[in-house]
């Protein structure tokens, strides 16, 4: 059910599933312009890129993994993935996520990723390893045994 006043539900709904379909908007082909000339300028004379990846259940209905690059003490949203239910995004969204950002950093670029409770697993700590980026993760006392 949507918010606005109709007279033809089933039309506007209609409408709604076309406009889905466009492939013009699609979230990725929209933002990706930006996005590389905001990374691009966030890594401009060395500087280190400072990506945040956070997690945040709407209610019981939706989990929202997004990551964004750090502006101050603000997150730009660039990726995002959301989930029905109260969920915790693995990494399996995780690199989903991540990739797509990657393909869009310039070339050298040094990467900081920030990350909240829900992010750290082994499986993102040697993804981020593998690609020469930072990670002190925040909001959680984290162990790791490296003798395995």
């Amino acid at each position: 059910m949507l918010p606005l006043a109709t007279e033809r539900q089933d039309l506007r709904e209609q409408w709604l599933r076309r406009l889905r379909k466009n492939p013009l908007l699609s979230s990725p082909a929209l933002l990706e312009p930006w996005a590389r000339q905001a990374l691009a300028d966030a890594s401009r004379s060395g500087q280190t890129v400072v990506l945040s990846l956070d997690q945040t259940d709407l209610g019981n209905r939706f989990a929202v993994l997004m990551l964004g690059l750090v502006v101050g003490d603000r997150a730009l949203p660039l990726v995002w993935a959301v989930a029905a239910g109260p969920a915790h995004l693995g990494f399996d969204r995780q690199a989903v996520v991540l990739e797509r950002v990657r393909g869009w950093l310039p070339a050298g670029a040094e990467v900081l990723l920030l990350a909240d409770r829900f992010s750290p697993s082994a499986a993102l700590l040697a993804w981020v390893h593998l690609r020469d980026w930072h990670q002190p993760f925040q909001g959680a006392q984290l162990m790791v045994d490296v003798t395995v």
